[in-house]
């Protein structure tokens, strides 16, 4: 991602000497219509990455269209099968769990639709020889994102906590899981003492800490790390409560605008995220391998951006719409020949 007066730069040399150059491409670019299968419309954070999407797919002439899996297995195979009677020109989806995904995949390849992942990886890099429908997956390091939240909650004092995740199964969660353990067996001082599988809502978040609050009286933690925002969110509130804000520290993932605004109130001390762009990102490379351009890099995996009190509200100005100020067009080969892959960074400009 590129700087505003880089942005603005850009674009004033293809007004003033590439506009010709800039038209013929678009000319050449047909319209796509691309299906999107997500795991679960519900929780705020899908809301938000498809919200961005067809921002993306708007911007580029094409169009999206969006089904609900609703953290359903069996369903998010039928979806293949919807888009395939729509005669989408591609997939994108998000596997309710990786163990699915090998499944999502043939069933586009039985329809010889082009399928692409966005955020939850299939658990494997595109092979063309095993799964030629399998062109990319772009998405955030969520091991990455895991200790960078840990090291935040550890930072600020925290040593004996309890943590949350998401659908046990998913490649986020374990993921995620996987990097706060990582950070644990680095940090002897550093404790985890219950993980609970399947908190994704504000709701989940809120018993969640309640039972974690019955089960370590007093309390006997001093820190709660949490799978997603819905669930961090749920959990500040139930601190809250119990008269626990601040002596309770709380970690989410995911930034999204009540996350954000949670940072700022002091509520919420940090989050990873930013990556709800990811899935507008995978419509970019699936436009663009439709007009013929296959990916610089088709397994992008994006490093997460932490969100404190300190950044909140940059953070808020430029991500909080859920449109942060990406130049999309500039970003698609299909449009500019010198874009590629490397331009998928979350990072405040």
């Amino acid at each position: 991602m590129r700087q505003h007066r880089v942005i603005a730069t850009v674009c004033f040399a293809l007004v003033c000497s590439g506009a010709f150059s800039v038209v013929d491409h678009a000319a050449a670019a047909e319209k796509k219509v691309i299906g999107f299968a997500v795991p679960v419309l519900a929780n705020p954070f899908w809301k938000q990455e498809v919200d961005f999407a067809k921002r993306v797919a708007d911007e580029l002439g094409g169009e999206l269209i969006v089904e609900d899996a609703n953290q359903d297995e069996a369903k998010q195979l039928q979806i293949m099968d919807n888009f395939a009677s729509r005669k989408v020109d591609a997939i994108i989806t998000a596997p309710v769990t990786t163990a699915v995904a090998p499944a999502l995949i043939k069933a586009a390849g039985r329809a010889n639709i082009p399928i692409f992942f966005a955020e939850r990886t299939p658990g494997f890099e595109p092979d063309p020889d095993k799964y030629p429908q399998y062109i990319g997956f772009v998405g955030a390091d969520s091991h990455q994102g895991a200790l960078a939240t840990a090291k935040a909650l550890y930072d600020a004092g925290a040593r004996k906590i309890v943590a949350t995740t998401g659908t046990k199964g998913s490649s986020i969660a374990e993921d995620r899981i996987g990097g706060l353990k990582e950070f644990a067996s680095q940090h002897p001082d550093f404790e985890v003492l219950q993980i609970q599988y399947g908190v994704e809502l504000r709701e989940d978040g809120i018993k969640a800490t309640e039972n974690y609050l019955s089960a370590y009286p007093g309390p006997g933690f001093d820190g709660i790390w949490n799978y997603d925002d819905g669930a961090a969110i749920g959990a500040a509130a139930a601190l809250k409560q119990a008269s626990l804000t601040g002596k309770v520290l709380v970690t989410g993932f995911d930034a999204e605008a009540d996350g954000a605004q949670a940072i700022k109130a002091g509520d919420i001390l940090a989050d990873s995220g930013g990556q709800f762009i990811d899935g507008g990102f995978a419509y970019i490379m699936a436009f663009d391998y439709l007009n013929g351009h296959q990916p610089k890099n088709p397994y992008i995996v994006m490093d997460y951006l932490l969100v404190t009190k300190d950044n909140a509200d940059k953070y808020i100005e430029q991500f909080g719409s859920g449109f942060p100020p990406y130049d999309i067009k500039n970003m698609s080969v299909t449009y500019n020949p010198d874009a590629s892959t490397d331009d998928y960074k979350i990072a405040i400009q």
